[in-house]
Parts: structure tokens; C-alpha cells; sequence
């Protein structure tokens, strides 16, 4: 199994308004066939919301496709909606391979 995991930091108070344009991206990559992602959040010390989405994928490849649907535009309006929700330069992903 591989897990790709993305963090970012959501801007004071507009998580509700994010977390809605998170569930429309889950939804349009369920629609075109790739994992959605599961969400963690985590308040820290300083007050900022980080939210951690984490998603299972069979093997490397299929972390491949969901990038290059993400480049080729199929998610780009719910995309645009979640980003602009977030403080510029927080997000950030890993890959975790054989999990």
C-alpha cells in the first residue's frame, strides 16, 4: 500500500467554508475513480488550524494518476475553491511507500 498524506493551514476562520470545498474535491476525485482522502485535524499551540488529509492508494502508480488528473484540470474548481481557503505556501505532501 502507498499513502499520500498533504497538510495545510487553513486561514482564521474559514474552516467550515474549507472543509465544505474539501468534501466537493472528495467527491469529484470519487467521481473520476481515484481515493478520496480522509481527514485529521490538529489544532497546535499557536491557534493555527493545520488540517492532515490522508489517502490509500494499491501501489505508486495509482498516486501518479490522481496527479496527473490534478494536472490535466479535472479537479480545478473544487481545487481553486479549497486553495483559496488556505495561508499561501502551508501545503505540503508526502509519499509513504509499502505501508
Amino acid at each position: 500500500m502507498h499513502v499520500l498524506v498533504v497538510r495545510g493551514t487553513v486561514k482564521p476562520g474559514e474552516a467550515s467554508a474549507f472543509l465544505a470545498a474539501a468534501d466537493d474535491y472528495n467527491a469529484a476525485r470519487t467521481a473520476a475513480g481515484v481515493p478520496a482522502y480522509r481527514r485529521l485535524v490538529r489544532n497546535d499551540s499557536s491557534g493555527k488550524d493545520e488540517y492532515f488529509f490522508v489517502a490509500e492508494f494499491e501501489d505508486g502508480a495509482g498516486i501518479d494518476e490522481a496527479e496527473e488528473l490534478i494536472d490535466a484540470g479535472t479537479f480545478e474548481a473544487p481545487l481553486t475553491e479549497m486553495y483559496k481557503h488556505l495561508v499561501e505556501g502551508s501545503v505540503s505532501a508526502l509519499r509513504l511507500t509499502d505501508v
